[in-house]
């Protein structure tokens, strides 16, 4: 399992506020890549994803989506990514 973090801020306006004086959200986003192995005719996690998940939601990480980057010859990806955000505090 490898993990990769990065920050990103962001701009929620509240209802009926100025543009001056919105308000500013900073998120922390984690990246999971979880490695598949090869089966007879069939991919398979070489971790348990929903662990993986379960594990980092009681840490206050929130999964924002499961990313399959491109394909190898056979058509099929060789690992895909968990990504999650929590507010920066």
């Amino acid at each position: 399992m490898q993990l990769f973090t990065f920050e990103l801020a962001l701009f929620c306006p509240e209802s009926e506020k100025k543009e001056a004086d919105m308000a500013v959200t900073t998120y922390e986003y984690k990246f999971v890549m979880v490695e598949l192995k090869t089966g007879f005719s069939r991919y398979t996690p070489k971790e348990d994803y929903h662990e993986i998940i379960q594990h980092l939601s009681e840490e206050g990480w929130r999964l924002v989506q499961i990313f399959a980057p491109a394909t190898r010859g056979s058509g099929l990806a060789s690992y895909f990514e968990l990504i999650f955000e929590k507010p920066r505090e």
